[in-house]
């Protein structure tokens, strides 16, 4: 039986896990900037709409509340890109650890 070199291991590990977090990391930074400026284009929009007495305070509440119902899916969006990230990159580390193991052992897993 061949012996396993962990440390190349981890290292292998990583550099095969860590295209998936990154590519993951920039998804939610950009769904979540865009999300950002909607909310505040809305409070901009409800600034302006109150002072000039086009929206009051029930109208103003209420697009708010859609405001929020919507960039909370948008968050969740995120969530779930990051989950979907750590899953791929599990998956990739696992992908070169099962190489290894049937390298030094002939065992396929």
């Amino acid at each position: 039986m061949a012996e396993l070199d962990v440390e190349k291991l981890v290292q292998e590990m990583g550099k095969a896990a860590l295209p998936h977090l990154k590519g993951g990391a920039a998804k939610a930074k950009e769904f979540g900037r865009v999300e950002a400026e909607k909310m505040a284009r809305t409070a901009q929009m409800l600034a302006l709409g109150v002072a000039g007495g086009k929206i009051d305070e029930d109208e103003a509440t209420l697009i708010l509340d859609v405001q929020k119902n919507a960039s909370r899916s948008v968050l969740l969006t995120i969530k779930g890109l990051g989950i979907v990230a750590v899953e791929n990159a599990v998956n990739a580390a696992m992908d070169v650890l099962k190489k290894a193991i049937k390298k030094a052992t002939g065992v396929i897993l």
